[in-house]
């Protein structure tokens, strides 16, 4: 795993476009934010991936007191469906990172269409920036890389609905491995 250092000093690649559009509704704090653990942890910067012919899905929670957890969601190149989960130890995102927990996880037919569908129930393509912001709680990143577009989105503390659907099913796929 490649070590990073404390956020203030890094200076790694942005995993969401540096330019405002049309998709990708992520401010520049929180581009540096989630992009100083998403390199950490070796994950890919979904939209500089190549295409591929079923959807990628990265769907990252970030809490105040607590490491991050990151889920993502493709299928690899034989076809099977898997779910990669990674919490990682820093609390609040100060200091080195490490994974404490990865796990891979195939998920039958059933359960990749199930995340699909919450997924796009949370709209990541056609939602409007967040205008709900606070200091405690959590942040949740949703990021689609489809045939024809990349998607990002955040949300602070969402409400019930969507978001919180998508986050129950995806933790109840961990909490069963």
């Amino acid at each position: 795993m490649r070590q990073t250092y404390i956020i203030n000093t890094w200076d790694g690649p942005y995993y969401f476009p540096n330019q405002a559009t049309e998709h990708v509704f992520i401010g520049a704090f929180d581009n540096r934010y989630v992009s100083y653990f998403l390199d950490a942890l070796n994950e890919p910067i979904l939209f500089e991936e190549p295409i591929k012919d079923t959807p990628i899905i990265r769907f990252s929670i970030f809490y105040a007191f607590s490491g991050p957890r990151i889920f993502r969601l493709e299928a690899n190149d034989h076809g099977a469906n898997l779910l990669r989960i990674e919490t990682t130890t820093t609390l609040g995102g100060w200091g080195p990172i490490e994974a404490n927990n990865r796990t891979d996880l195939a998920l039958n037919d059933e359960e990749y269409d199930a995340i699909l569908t919450l997924v796009n129930a949370v709209r990541p393509c056609h939602a409007p920036a967040a205008e709900r912001l606070g200091f405690d709680g959590y942040t949740w990143f949703l990021e689609v890389k489809t045939q024809d577009q990349y998607c990002a989105i955040s949300r602070w503390v969402p409400e019930p609905g969507p978001w919180q659907d998508l986050a129950a099913a995806l933790e109840e796929l961990a909490a069963a491995q």
